[in-house]
């Protein structure tokens, strides 16, 4: 009765011939875990209900080899030790178990800490994110915004000619994108990881934001005299998230024109909820395309050594896979590449 009437799952067990056999499993253990004595008659029949993958249960079992060696040696009376448990109707579930033993009996009690791990490892996470953000943050965002100082100064401190100064204004639009692009992409880097990106599906005009998407690469575009062809029609509307796609396709088309060599061509398409962006550039191997895949990219040099912000494709990659859509991409070196993306 005293053992029923406590909160959390109990085991009683016994020492005989060396084997150790459970004589009491009560209630709570029943509800919480699951298993019955019937299934559960020896500690070996547990080992291997509670941890079914042989490498986890190995390392179990030695973490708690050694603990009992340590509290014989030190003469403690119990065991103290957390682990993952596969219970029978609420899969894997963190427990902290306590084993008490006196002569050749053991009673071992349980407390569900599935919720204070959760909590760590979410913990542990943003602190890694935040990390990730910092480095990415002084690491990336100095060089353009340093350009952009240094082209500013000149500007105040030197008399340039008309056509000098033309030329600065175009490095000074250049570095302003770039700029812009990184704090906007690390924005949605920094949401998509801290768990904070909030998706709101609504039916999007697709022509609409292909065209605000373009208007901003705009003074890129001229200065490379890319062709940009976009076959969409007028009434094409798709059910996502508006900013979510916006930022998708403004890192793909970035992309395209990065590498699309002057007077080269790029060519958007939807039709159903498939969107295409394909362009002349000097196109893909398979492995770097299988490395793109799985995001596990490194930015390069565009045609006109044009700097990458790095993080673009796979900040792309981790928002696809937030909509629930697929990426492909068809490509060959010399011969260009096309982005496909299927929505749900």
């Amino acid at each position: 009765d005293t053992v029923e009437s406590f909160p959390f799952p109990i085991i009683i067990a016994k020492e005989e011939k060396g084997e150790i056999k459970h004589m009491y499993i009560n209630s709570q253990f029943i509800a919480d875990i699951g298993y019955t004595l019937e299934e559960i008659p020896t500690v070996e029949d547990w080992y291997l209900k509670a941890y079914p993958n042989a490498e986890y249960r190995n390392s179990i079992l030695k973490i708690g080899t050694d603990l009992f060696i340590e509290a014989k040696n030190s003469k403690k009376t119990f065991v103290l030790m957390e682990a993952m448990v596969t219970t029978k109707h609420f899969g894997e579930l963190w427990f902290e178990v306590k084993v008490s033993m006196k002569d050749n009996m053991y009673f071992v009690a349980f407390v569900n800490i599935q919720d204070l791990v959760c909590k760590n490892e979410q913990l542990k996470r943003i602190s890694l994110n935040k990390d990730k953000m910092l480095s990415l943050l002084s690491h990336d965002i100095r060089g353009p915004i340093g350009n952009l100082y240094t082209l500013s100064k000149m500007t105040l401190d030197h008399d340039f000619g008309q056509e000098e100064f033309l030329e600065l204004l175009k490095s000074l639009n250049e570095s302003s994108l770039r700029v812009l692009d990184l704090v906007e992409t690390t924005v949605q880097w920094a949401r998509s990881n801290f768990d904070d990106l909030f998706l709101t599906f609504e039916p999007v005009e697709m022509l609409k934001l292909v065209d605000e998407v373009l208007l901003v690469y705009e003074s890129e575009i001229k200065l490379k005299e890319i062709k940009t062809v976009v076959e969409i029609n007028e009434s094409l509307m798709i059910k996502t998230d508006r900013s979510v796609l916006h930022t998708i396709l403004r890192n793909i088309i970035s992309n395209a024109i990065k590498f699309t060599p002057k007077h080269g061509s790029i060519t958007i398409q939807s039709s159903g909820n498939r969107i295409s962006v394909t362009d002349t550039g000097k196109g893909m191997e398979a492995n770097m395309i299988e490395k793109v895949l799985h995001s596990n990219y490194s930015s390069s040099l565009g045609t006109q050594k044009e700097v990458g912000i790095g993080i673009g494709l796979k900040l792309t990659r981790d928002l696809i896979d937030k909509l629930h859509a697929k990426i492909n991409i068809i490509s060959k070196p010399g011969e260009g590449t096309t982005m496909i993306i299927d929505l749900p």
